[in-house]
């Protein structure tokens, strides 16, 4: 399917756009210049994602006291959120495999009720761009819940978990009180709709584009 393809390949050339923007400024403020020089973006290429990247309140920039020519980009809090977050994409990723095997176990379980009920329908399956998009309205959280509720930040809570699993596998003696204080770590997924639209409407401006530049020939 060549407009999947299309869109696949725009979009993650806008996305590695994105995040050499967002990582130059996640090490401090810099001038139009200095990002040009880091990032190694053309210059009309960096001028849109700065101006997509403000408007959506990831950065902001401020003038120079001393040369009203100079303007200076940094990065606000959403930005440094937007950066935790797609450095937790590896992780996310790392278990789309595992979450394409449960949706698999689903279809072949609802199959099977379905034969039992003498139900016709079945879950449809998916080619590789089908899948593709199915993966990207994915979207995945990490969070722990503690022993009283109290949703909390998972890193920590992972690592105590990690260095608790590291323990029993040695088969050491240790209290397992300590054990029964664990956080419960947690990872959320859940299939979006507005991705789905905002995908449809991508593509639907790969197709204008692709009509158009076949009726110039």
């Amino acid at each position: 399917m060549v407009t999947v393809m299309t869109w696949k390949h725009d979009w993650y050339r806008a996305l590695k756009s994105l995040n050499a923007i967002r990582m130059a400024l996640w090490r401090g403020e810099a001038t139009f210049g200095t990002l040009l020089r880091k990032t190694r973006l053309s210059r009309p290429t960096l001028a849109s994602n700065l101006k997509r990247l403000q408007k959506v309140g990831e950065i902001e920039s401020r003038g120079d006291p001393n040369d009203s020519r100079v303007k200076y980009y940094f990065i606000t809090e959403k930005g440094r959120k937007e950066i935790f977050r797609q450095t937790l994409g590896d992780i996310i990723y790392a278990i789309e495999e595992n979450i394409a095997q449960m949706l698999v176990a689903t279809t072949e379980v609802t199959m099977f009720l379905q034969f039992e009920q003498r139900k016709a329908a079945v879950l449809p399956q998916l080619d590789a761009d089908e899948r593709y998009i199915l993966g990207s309205c994915l979207s995945g959280s990490i969070y722990a819940i503690t022993t009283e509720g109290e949703k909390v930040s998972f890193f920590e809570p992972l690592r105590e978990f990690l260095e608790k699993v590291k323990l029993v596998a040695k088969n050491k003696e240790f209290d397992v009180e300590s054990l029964k204080s664990l956080c419960a770590v947690s990872f959320e997924f859940k299939l979006q709709r507005d991705k789905l639209i905002e995908i449809f409407n991508e593509l639907g401006k790969v197709r204008e584009q692709a009509k158009l530049k076949a009726w110039k020939k």
